[in-house]
């Protein structure tokens, strides 16, 4: 039962990231990253009432999986140039197919191997772009590795809570950098000459 208030912790982080990158480019791929945290939030809440520690193993394994990698598609979305969807398509499925296979066999590695891929691209475009909070939410990413090796659910669920809210941070923060350039170019192909 101690999990449940973290669990709320994660799942409000989940709502606010969303609502930080909604003018970002990357805002869908930040937005199911949020919606994945949102229901390793409701399943660690359910396994918590329910007793079956297990549910909340299995879901962890695939948001494990499946978000750190949605969040790195994000900050190159962002910071690089959009992926192209198949690309994406076949990375993601990569991550679910070890997610489930993390879950059927109960190799911790599967599923954590796509989350600290994530963790590399995202920590590498935030040294080219030097993005401060990039950099920090791929740290808080990977202390939430660190956190579900050691067994802590808590601490899985409050690095993941910040390293969502780094990138979303970074994501709005890159846009908002970027506006004024678009105003003042647009500016000057309206006026006569």
């Amino acid at each position: 039962m101690t999990e449940i208030p973290f669990a709320i912790v994660l799942g409000l982080s989940a709502i606010i990231a969303a609502m930080i990158a909604s003018g970002a480019r990357a805002r869908n791929y930040i937005g199911f990253a949020a919606a994945l945290y949102g229901a390793l939030a409701i399943g660690d809440c359910v396994a918590a009432f329910a007793g079956a520690p297990a549910l909340g193993t299995a879901v962890t394994f695939l948001v494990a999986a499946l978000a750190p990698p949605v969040l790195a598609l994000a900050v190159v979305a962002d910071f690089v140039k959009p992926p192209r969807a198949f690309l994406a398509a076949l990375v993601l499925s990569f991550c679910v197919l070890a997610g489930i296979a993390a879950i059927v066999n109960g190799y911790v590695l599967l599923a954590f191997a796509p989350l600290l891929a994530a963790v590399v691209v995202i920590d590498f475009v935030a040294l080219q772009k030097k993005s401060l909070y990039a950099g920090l939410g791929a740290g808080a990413l990977l202390a939430a590795a660190a956190g579900f090796v050691a067994e802590s659910q808590t601490g899985f669920a409050l690095f993941s809570a910040a390293g969502l809210l780094g990138i979303a941070l970074a994501s709005d923060l890159g846009v908002a950098n970027e506006r004024p350039t678009r105003r003042l170019a647009a500016i000057r192909v309206r006026r006569p000459n």
